[in-house]
């Protein structure tokens, strides 16, 4: 959890709230939900235009390759993701492109003609010299002593580069890079380097997860589905003249509305909350549900009976949002079978001419 640098050792309230704001985007509740149900990390791929790239995300979010940089840098400083070291690639210094080629060239003449041979040690008279200088027909006898050697009696020392123009044997190799794209040599203190990471999600993400707070998007999918429309902005004005925030409100063709909170945490809702609830909600006077995960104590859920208010439970906050459906589901349907302010005087009236 990142931490306020005015109270050390507090969780930082700024950042936890620019957190949950970033959860509300669907891109990022799709990648969320994936890497969690998953298990997964994120793993970057190299592509010759764009050098490493992320498409996983990039499919998920429906971001560019750019975007969905700056958006993986965001989420780890607000501290959703950890991230870890994966390679680092070249790009070109002047149109920043990745395909690029090594050249190796001769430090006193520039030629790029240069030949590799292996070296060997004769271990008996301890003579090292090349692979070439040692080869006789098929054999190979030590310059120096002019034995044969066998299996065992020489081993690899390495390997030693000879300038195929000048014939100067070289320890080490002038380095230059060339861009495949715009023909830019160039070496490695001039080039520009393009970092890549494996991203993971953080333990306080899967604790944010694991209280639901992707509720939102699950909510508006349940109440749209059996009948209502979303309504904003999520407050509503008390009798007492005092704003109250919701979580959703909803509002049917018919007018009908329903107010919703969402409490989904670790531990049980307390008796306070329960009463501030109440108070909440008869000053609104509308029609309200409280929908909680854990489930409360009983004398918490006797006590929400007793004030009047619609207590949804569930172990999980998956739980608690099923029962929330299968409530408007059977809601809806009673409302289709109740009889309406028309139909009943219509009825009314028929009974009436059929008597006279």
């Amino acid at each position: 959890m990142p931490i306020s640098d005015k109270n050390p050792g507090a969780p930082d309230l700024n950042i936890m709230e620019r957190r949950t704001a970033l959860y509300k985007e669907p891109g990022v509740e799709r990648l969320l939900r994936e890497l969690f149900e998953k298990d997964a990390k994120i793993e970057p791929s190299f592509d010759l235009e764009y050098g490493y790239r992320y498409p996983q995300v990039e499919k998920l979010t429906g971001h560019g390759v750019d975007e969905t940089k700056s958006l993986l840098n965001k989420m780890t400083d607000l501290g959703i993701f950890n991230k870890e070291k994966f390679d680092e690639g070249i790009l070109c210094p002047k149109c920043r492109s990745p395909n690029i080629t090594i050249n190796y060239s001769c430090p006193y003449d520039n030629s790029k003609e240069i030949e590799r041979d292996s070296l060997i040690e004769h271990l008996a008279c301890g003579h090292i010299d090349t692979l070439s200088h040692f080869k006789r027909e098929n054999d190979l006898v030590c310059p120096r002593c002019k034995a044969n050697l066998t299996p065992g009696s020489y081993r690899n020392a390495g390997s030693w580069n000879t300038c195929g123009s000048c014939g100067r044997r070289l320890e080490s190799l002038w380095v230059l890079h060339k861009c495949r794209k715009c023909g830019a040599t160039f070496t490695f203190e001039d080039a520009q380097i393009q970092e890549s990471y494996i991203y993971s999600l953080s333990e306080f993400a899967k604790a944010d997860i694991k209280r639901g707070v992707f509720f939102a998007s699950q909510l508006r999918e349940i109440v749209e589905r059996h009948g209502y429309s979303i309504t904003t902005p999520l407050v509503l004005k008390g009798s007492s003249g005092i704003d109250y925030d919701f979580d959703l409100i909803a509002t049917t063709k018919e007018g009908k509305r329903i107010t919703i909170d969402v409490n989904f945490g670790e531990t049980k809702i307390a008796r306070n909350m329960v009463m501030e609830m109440s108070g909440k909600y008869r000053d609104v006077g509308e029609k309200s549900y409280l929908i909680i995960a854990p489930k409360t104590e009983p004398e918490n859920q006797n006590l929400a009976d007793s004030l009047q208010i619609k207590l949804v439970q569930g172990e999980t906050p998956g739980d608690a949002l099923e029962s929330f459906s299968q409530i408007l589901a059977s809601d809806r349907d009673g409302d289709k079978t109740k009889p309406s302010k028309r139909s009943f005087f219509s009825n009314l009236k028929k009974a009436l001419n059929y008597w006279t």
